[in-house]
């Protein structure tokens, strides 16, 4: 634009910062690198399909305390709905509270500000529309390998006026595959964007932020090779390329849905 060491790459398409930050590495300090084919977020094609460059910087003591951030090239606004903006790079910042009272059960706790730095469009974003910086709460239950989130947005949501009190709702599994040292992962997640903003709609049109809403779907596998991990992904989402009176809802200015099935082929090294 998050969980956890067992499927790291699969959820790190959906929400790759808070990942990074849900890891328990040994050392309390760890740097991360990344290269993949494309930036995928929530099913969303971040970088339109060009590859992605990611680094990120973990801090996790032993009461379970972390902090951290992420940071990636982004293509979604200059490709979207603000051409001529700066919005170029994705920088999220990140901290939270992992608690797990059993080795089978986990809880966790966290906030995350998504920031694009860069420069606004010169005559203003259009109407309905507005920076794109996000700051979301979340909290995870964890089974073995299933976890349950829930994200709640604290202000307007990616661009989107009258979007406060936006919610994803994510249900994960990685599955290890016997003695092979690969994680087969999977996860569906729910966007809802509330609010009317009936400056983003026409009047004619039967849609308010409800419009924006979509589920996502993801599977794939990963394994570490030479102390780099590999994974392979396959996402895809329902959203729609455009509203009931035909305007753009996800598609960018090239005409292309960014919801549409994509696949990514990552390496990632942590120091």
């Amino acid at each position: 634009m998050s969980p956890w060491s067992a499927f790291p790459w699969i959820v790190a398409c959906a929400l790759p910062a808070a990942a990074l930050a849900q890891e328990a590495p040994a050392q309390p300090v760890t740097f991360n690198v990344a290269v993949a084919s494309q930036y995928v977020y929530r099913g969303l094609a971040n970088s339109s399909g060009d590859p992605a460059v990611q680094a990120g910087l973990d801090y996790t003591n032993p009461a379970g305390f972390y902090l951290g951030a992420w940071g990636s090239n982004s293509s979604w606004i200059t490709d979207g709905y603000a051409p001529d903006s700066g919005h170029s790079i994705e920088i999220d910042g990140y901290f939270g509270w992992r608690f797990t009272p059993t080795p089978d059960v986990s809880v966790e706790v966290g906030y995350q500000r998504y920031a694009f730095p860069g420069h606004s469009p010169p005559h203003g974003y259009a109407p309905g529309t507005t920076r794109p910086d996000t700051d979301e709460v979340h909290v995870t239950g964890g089974w073995k390998w299933i976890t349950l989130s829930y994200f709640y947005t604290l202000g307007n949501a990616f661009g989107n006026r009258d979007t406060q009190g936006s919610e994803y709702l994510l249900l994960a599994a990685a599955v290890p595959l016997g003695d092979s040292g690969a994680t087969l992962s999977a996860h569906v997640g729910r966007q809802r964007f509330s609010g009317n903003n009936p400056d983003l709609w026409a009047p004619s049109s039967a849609c308010t932020n409800r419009c924006l809403s979509y589920t996502d779907f993801a599977i794939g596998a990963d394994r570490q090779w030479f102390g780099i991990d590999f994974a392979l992904t396959f996402t895809n989402t329902n959203a729609r390329a455009t509203a009931f009176d035909g305007s753009p809802v996800y598609r960018n200015r090239f005409g292309d849905n960014i919801g549409d099935s994509q696949w990514i082929l990552s390496a990632k090294k942590t120091f």
